[in-house]
């Protein structure tokens, strides 16, 4: 917002024009790639890091490359419920337990 008032801009632009010709596997190859550098650039710190653990795909991954990019386990949390529904802690074990968390 200006003085002059609000203006919309967009800041983002999406194209499609220009789409990769790749196999599936390689696809997965360069997904793989990708999370493992965005994993890696994180674990740069001056205090001990963890990860917050829900069982789903993408927590998952990511404990799983920092247990894979670390000497030592990944220190996890996650949310418990008494509704065995809503919680998410089974999943999470079956996680850390894999990954040695």
């Amino acid at each position: 917002m200006s003085r002059e008032g609000i203006r919309e801009q967009a800041y983002w632009d999406l194209r499609f024009d220009a789409i990769e010709d790749r196999t599936e596997a390689q696809w997965c190859d360069h997904l793989l790639e990708a999370l493992h550098d965005a994993v890696r650039v994180r674990l740069i710190s001056d205090v001990p890091l963890g990860g917050f653990l829900s069982g789903g795909v993408d927590s998952s991954a990511v404990v799983a490359l920092m247990s894979r990019l670390v000497h030592h386990p990944v220190t996890t949390c996650a949310v418990g419920f008494a509704e065995e529904a809503y919680s998410e802690v089974r999943y999470a074990r079956q996680v850390a337990k894999t990954c040695r968390s």
